[in-house]
């Protein structure tokens, strides 16, 4: 909760929750509702939810350190297939054009 809610207001001193409640609030902007805090998460979980996507997808690190390692070395097959995969991951869960970005 506390994510959407940096994202929605920007970050500040002194904001902290306990659970599904906020026990500072050091906004001008008036205290949101428990309903206007569910709208604002659900909000916030639907603009990251291709983050959650593109992370299943991608290969595991240790892939990716290889494909570096033996690119470096002179073999740059396994960086481009590794690149091949990464675009066509970012095709299929695209970030969302609209809403702001966090």
């Amino acid at each position: 909760m506390i994510e959407a809610l940096i994202a929605k207001y920007g970050k500040r001193q002194g904001l902290s929750t306990a659970g599904d409640k906020i026990t500072e609030w050091p906004y001008e902007e008036a205290q949101p509702s428990k309903a206007e805090i569910l709208k604002i998460v659900k909000e916030y979980n639907d603009l990251n939810d291709y983050k959650n996507k593109r992370r299943i997808e991608y290969p595991r690190l240790e892939v990716m350190l290889l494909a570096l390692i033996e690119a470096d070395e002179g073999r740059p097959e396994a960086m481009a297939a590794l690149q091949e995969l990464r675009a066509a991951i970012k095709l299929k869960y695209p970030k969302p054009a609209l809403g702001r970005q966090p």
